[in-house]
C-alpha cells in the first residue's frame, strides 16, 4: 500500500496495484488509504448493509472515489486499465448508478417522461452515513457471536444512535429515559399496541376485548385482517403467536403455534414467566408487518406527490406547494425498489427486507401481491386511509384508550383539508378546477385505475393521515435494536449473522437525518426545504 501511494500514478505499476487494492484488500487497508487523504471520503449507502466505505467502492465497480463537501469527485483511484479523464460526478449520480430506479410494482408507474424530478439532499445523506460509519466498530462485534451473551453490544449500538442523533437533548433526565423501551416485553407490546397506529391496526375485536391474531389452523380467509394475511406469507424461522387482551389491553392469554406443523405448542396466561419471551416474538412480527405498510406508503406518496406536481404545473401557487412537498420522496421510492421490495437480478433480490429470503422473513411472491392490493385499496378510499388497514372502529379504540393521541390529529384532518383546498381555490378558481380535474385522470394513468381521488381535499386527507402514521416509524423501528426482538429474525440459530446485524443498523439508519428546517403545507415558501444545510434549499429564496 505504501509503495503504491509513493509511486507515479501514471505508471502501469500504479494501476496494477490499485486494482489489487480495491478488489482484494481488506476493508481496513482500503479505508486507511481513503482516510489518508485530506478530503471527505464517500460514505456507504446505509440501507444496503453495514458495509464500510471500501465495500461500497468495490461494489460500484471496484473504483475508489474521494469527494469534497459539495459531493463532487475530487480524486479517483482507477481499479482497471487507464481510461480517459472522467467528468465530474456528484455522490447522487454515483448512488443512482448503484441503485438504479426500479419500479416497485411493474404495473404502477408514471407515464413516460412524467416522473417527478429527483432531488438529492447531502445534508440529510451525510447525517445518515455518519451514523452508519460510527456504528460499524460496534455492530461488527456482534457478527458470529452468541445471541445470549451480546446484549451489552446492542446496548452500545443504541447509545451510538442516541449520541449520533442527539436524541432527547431537551430532556433534563435524558440518562433515565428508555429510548428503546423497557426489558419487560409484555409491557412494551401493550404500550406499542396502544400508541403506535401501525401496531394498533393489527388488532381484531373480540366480545370481551381484543386479539392479536397471526395464525389460524384452518388457514387465512379473505375476510381476515391485513396483519393475518401478511403473517400468512411469513416464512421466517419463528413460531406463530396469538395474543388475547381484555378491554383494558391487559394480556389474558398467549397461544403459540409451531411454524411447520401448525399445532399449538404453548397456551399460557398473560402473567406466566414465559409470557415475556413470546411477547418479544409478537413485537418482531408486528414490526415487520409495520414495515410492509411503511414501504407501501412510500410508493403511495411517490405517485400522489408526483401527480399533484405534474397536474398543477399551470397553477403556480399550487405547483410551488406541490414541489416542496414532493422533493424528498422520489429518492425514498428508489430505496424501496432496491432494498425493501425488489425482484432485481442481483444480490438485492436475496437481501430485500420485505421480499428476500435473507430479509426479514416474508416470502416475496406471496407478500408482494398483498402490498399492491393495499396500495389500490388506499386510492379507492382516500378519506379512509387508516380504516383500510385497521379492523376496529375509532370509537372502540378510543373507548379502550387505544391511539388517543393519534386520533387527536387524525380527527382534525377533514377540516384542515377543507381549509387548505379552500385557500388555494380562492387564489384562482379556474386554474384550481383544471388542476383538480387532471389529478385523478393522471393517477389512473399511473396504473391505479380504481382511484377515487377526485378532489384536492381527498388528496390532502390521504396524504395527511398516512403522513401522521408514517411518523410512528420512529417508534417501532427502534425495536430491531433490542436483542430480545432481533433474535426472532432467525430464532433457530445461536449466533448473530451478517443479516441480523444489517437489519438492526439499517432500521436505525432510517431514523437518522431529520431536517429540522424542512416544512411542508406552508402558507408561504420562504423556508428551507431540506436540500442543503440550514438556510439553503431548492426554494429558499422564494
Amino acid at each position: 500500500l505504501t509503495a503504491t501511494l509513493q509511486s507515479d500514478p501514471t505508471t502501469p505499476y500504479y494501476n496494477r496495484c490499485t486494482k489489487m487494492i480495491f478488489r482484494y484488500a481488506t476493508n481496513m487497508l482500503v479505508t486507511s488509504m481513503i482516510l489518508s487523504k485530506t478530503c471527505t471520503a464517500f460514505a456507504p449507502i446505509p440501507f444496503i448493509s453495514h458495509a464500510s466505505r471500501a465495500d461500497i467502492c468495490i461494489a460500484m465497480g471496484s473504483d475508489g472515489f474521494l469527494f469534497d463537501m459539495e459531493g463532487k469527485i475530487v480524486e479517483s483511484f482507477e481499479s482497471f486499465e487507464e481510461t480517459e479523464e472522467k467528468p465530474s460526478q456528484t455522490i447522487h449520480e454515483m448512488v443512482k448508478t448503484f441503485l438504479p430506479l426500479k419500479e416497485v410494482f411493474d404495473d404502477i408507474k408514471f407515464p413516460d417522461g412524467k416522473a417527478p424530478e429527483e432531488i438529492f439532499y447531502p445534508y440529510t445523506f451525510n447525517k445518515v452515513t455518519t451514523f452508519t460509519e460510527q456504528s460499524k466498530p460496534t455492530s461488527n462485534l456482534l457478527i458470529n457471536q452468541p445471541k445470549t451473551e451480546t446484549s451489552g453490544v446492542l446496548e452500545a449500538l443504541q447509545k451510538v444512535f442516541v449520541d449520533s442523533e442527539n436524541i432527547g437533548r431537551d430532556i433534563p433526565n435524558k440518562e433515565d429515559y428508555n429510548f428503546f423501551g423497557s426489558n419487560k416485553h409484555t409491557e412494551n407490546l401493550k404500550y406499542l399496541l396502544k400508541t403506535n397506529p401501525y401496531f394498533s391496526s393489527a388488532l381484531s375485536q373480540k366480545k370481551d376485548g381484543f386479539e392479536l391474531r397471526s395464525f389460524r389452523e384452518r388457514g387465512v380467509k379473505e375476510s381476515d385482517s391485513l396483519y393475518m394475511k401478511l403473517m400468512g406469507t411469513f416464512e421466517g424461522n419463528t413460531h406463530r403467536v396469538n395474543v388475547t387482551f381484555d378491554s383494558d389491553m391487559e394480556i389474558k392469554r398467549i397461544r403459540v403455534y409451531d411454524k411447520i406443523s401448525g399445532k399449538m405448542i404453548e397456551n399460557i396466561e398473560g402473567d406466566d414467566e414465559d409470557a415475556d419471551y413470546w411477547a418479544s416474538a409478537a413485537i418482531y412480527s408486528l414490526a415487520m408487518y409495520a414495515s410492509c405498510i411503511h414501504a407501501t406508503t412510500h410508493v403511495l406518496h411517490y405517485i400522489l406527490t408526483g401527480a399533484l406536481e405534474y397536474c398543477s404545473e399551470d397553477f403556480e401557487a399550487m405547483n410551488q406547494w406541490a414541489k416542496i412537498y414532493s422533493t424528498h420522496i422520489p429518492f425514498k421510492y428508489r430505496q424501496v425498489g432496491n432494498l425493501l421490495i425488489t425482484d432485481s437480478d442481483d444480490a438485492r433480490k436475496l437481501t430485500a427486507i420485505l421480499t428476500g429470503p435473507l430479509g426479514g422473513g416474508f416470502e416475496g411472491t406471496k407478500s408482494r401481491p398483498i402490498y399492491e392490493e393495499l396500495l389500490r385499496s388506499w386510492v379507492e378510499n382516500p378519506s379512509n386511509w387508516y380504516e383500510v388497514i385497521s379492523n376496529i372502529s375509532s370509537d372502540e379504540m378510543k373507548k379502550s384508550g387505544i391511539l388517543t393521541e393519534f386520533y387527536k390529529h387524525h380527527d382534525r384532518v377533514p377540516d384542515f383539508a377543507s381549509d387548505v383546498a379552500g385557500a388555494l381555490r380562492e387564489i384562482d378558481q379556474d386554474k384550481y378546477t383544471v388542476a383538480e380535474l387532471r389529478l385523478n385522470d393522471f393517477i389512473k394513468q399511473c396504473g391505479l385505475e380504481s382511484s377515487n381521488i377526485n378532489t384536492l381535499e381527498q388528496w390532502i386527507e390521504i396524504m395527511s393521515v398516512s403522513g401522521i402514521t408514517h411518523g410512528s416509524t420512529l417508534s417501532y423501528s427502534r425495536a430491531f435494536a433490542t436483542p430480545e426482538v432481533l433474535r426472532w429474525r432467525n430464532i433457530g440459530t445461536d449466533n448473530w449473522d451478517d443479516s441480523d446485524v444489517g437489519l438492526a443498523v439499517r432500521l436505525l439508519a432510517t431514523l437518522c437525518g431529520m431536517d429540522e428546517h424542512r416544512h411542508v403545507m406552508m402558507s408561504s415558501v420562504d423556508k428551507h426545504d431540506g436540500s442543503g444545510g440550514p438556510g439553503e434549499g431548492r426554494y429558499a429564496s422564494k
